[in-house]
């Protein structure tokens, strides 16, 4: 009777079957890697359309997932270069991929790929700003860029900022001027999305600026393994205070 099935043998059916069905999304899409909309089970309904994502990151290059069949890429901006200096966008250095993985990840529409490697928000468009000519983002460059962001916002229609860069040194956000710039930037309809690090779980690693202000959407990472299993999810390095 089914009354009498052990409850620990249904938890192990249960399972298996969300692993099979998990593994055989992989198999139909030949065993490649799986996409981010597949990964974070996102609504195809939301593609991003009419809303302009800032990012603020060490580079980028101009992929074509964002530039093709139309280019997306509104705005340029870099910090360490003259105003409307295009020159570190359209000539790759080794600061490029980081900004171009994650505005790639987030608004790419998957071009290259017939689809299948788009982003979450493929319809999106999208306003690139460099922090750095190389090597570590100071904290002070990320709030210049996000003043930058905050003075063009209505010009470029910008609804969402993200902050794929860290800033300095522990500080009460109270007392920090990057984070209170994040809080200014949220009060005056910003959405901001801060990466919170990859020093991992450790007293002496705490949540840094910007991803401390206390209103914006502090975000982790972890490894799903290549499945849509989320019992095999483990944390990735991130930084999620002591």
């Amino acid at each position: 009777m089914l009354s009498e099935v052990c409850p620990r043998c249904v938890e192990l059916f249960e399972r298996a079957r969300v692993q099979l069905e998990a593994d055989s999304v992989i198999f139909e899409q030949g065993g490649h890697v799986l996409s981010t909309p597949l990964r974070m089970d996102a609504d195809e309904r939301f593609t991003g359309r009419n809303v302009t994502i800032a990012f603020l990151d060490s580079g980028f290059y101009p992929h074509p997932d964002l530039t093709t069949p139309h280019n997306r890429i509104l705005a340029y901006h870099s910090i360490v270069a003259a105003e409307g200096d295009k020159t570190t966008l359209e000539t790759p250095d080794p600061s490029s991929w980081h900004g171009m993985m994650t505005s790639v990840v987030a608004a790419g529409n998957g071009g290259l790929s017939n689809g299948f490697y788009r982003g979450i928000a493929p319809d999106a468009s999208v306003v690139l700003v460099k922090l750095a000519k190389s090597g570590r983002i100071l904290e002070e460059s990320i709030e210049r860029g996000l003043k930058w962001v905050m003075t063009h916002r209505e010009e470029y229609g910008i609804r969402v900022v993200n902050i794929s860069a860290g800033g300095d040194d522990e500080q009460a956000y109270l007392h920090n001027s990057l984070a209170q710039t994040v809080e200014q930037a949220i009060a005056e309809g910003l959405i901001v999305v801060c990466a919170v690090g990859n020093a991992g779980l450790h007293p002496g690693h705490p949540v840094l600026p910007p991803a401390s202000a206390p209103s914006c959407i502090a975000v982790g990472g972890l490894d799903d393994q290549n499945s849509m299993d989320r019992a095999r999810r483990g944390m990735y390095r991130s930084s999620y205070g002591p």
